[in-house]
């Protein structure tokens, strides 16, 4: 027979749990300001602390974001390209937890985007890769402000430089990376076969559900977009009739094929423009073959 609480004993309970909660929080909050400081002190432990420091206020106590979001952005200056790669990963990780957070973070993007070093350009456009749809949903369901106007004239910056390097980057796999968010772009900015629900689907922006007079995004503009992005990267495929982008590697080559196939099978609107183009490049490839 299961015990139950007698009511008397009940608001009593409550209290202590609530009490037991507060002395929590505030512990994490202590034992989060002594590794965020320690990080900052210590370069050789960095990257580890950070991770430390993700377990506490992502995984064990999200509300502690509130007071130490801003400490934690100002770190993507540090001069270790590990730590920097370590730092974008902290910012995905916190606007994925609290997207209103994306605003303050937009700044340290930026600069994460200029990394000297491949492999940290490379975690930032992967980063950011999320974040943009994360940015779409917050900007979609939030009232008009300037926090919001300015939050996507940042994004739209983070948005031209990765399209910048999808087009020409001396690194391969960062090249990749880029192409990959190019082709999240088209999806996102084109409707999907099947809308989604807003109120059964948090976590899906489908800019059908946009209303024609959004002070922020517009639905028609962000479809034209679309179509060049979309055309842009079928331009670089050769054909028959078009050499396309020579320069490409089969790396690339194959991702951009991967790319624009993924946008021909999820939007269907599209798929007429994708499959001749394909079939161009097959003749292009079996022709090329036969004259070795």
């Amino acid at each position: 027979m299961r015990r139950t609480t007698p009511p008397r004993e009940r608001p009593a309970r409550a209290l202590r749990l609530i009490v037991e909660g507060r002395r929590g929080l505030h512990e994490d909050h202590h034992v989060a300001v002594q590794i965020l400081n320690e990080a900052k002190l210590e370069a050789s432990k960095r990257v580890e602390l950070l991770g430390q420091l993700s377990e506490v206020v992502i995984r064990k106590q999200p509300r502690l974001l509130d007071q130490l979001a801003a400490d934690i952005f100002e770190l993507h200056v540090d001069a270790l390209p590990a730590a920097r790669k370590a730092i974008a990963g902290l910012i995905e990780e916190i606007c994925i937890t609290k997207s209103s957070f994306l605003p303050q973070a937009t700044l340290a993007l930026i600069t994460l985007q200029s990394d000297s070093v491949p492999a940290g350009v490379k975690k930032t456009v992967g980063v950011c890769t999320a974040l943009f749809k994360e940015s779409l949903l917050l900007i979609s369901r939030s009232a008009d402000s300037p926090q919001m106007r300015a939050l996507w004239k940042d994004m739209l910056i983070i948005k031209g430089r990765i399209c910048g390097i999808a087009s020409e980057y001396s690194n391969d796999g960062v090249r990749v990376y880029a192409l990959k968010f190019v082709e999240s772009l088209v999806l996102l900015y084109t409707p999907a076969a099947r809308p989604a629900e807003p109120l059964k689907d948090n976590k899906a922006f489908d800019v059908a559900n946009l209303p024609p007079n959004h002070p922020v995004l517009n639905a028609k503009a962000m479809g034209r977009e679309a179509e060049a992005f979309l055309m842009t990267l079928l331009d670089k495929l050769p054909s028959p009739s078009n050499q396309g982008d020579h320069k490409l590697k089969s790396i690339v080559l194959i991702v951009m094929i991967n790319s624009v196939s993924s946008v021909a099978l999820n939007r269907e609107q599209l798929f007429s423009v994708v499959v001749p183009r394909l079939l161009d490049l097959c003749r292009y490839l079996v022709d090329a073959k036969s004259k070795r």
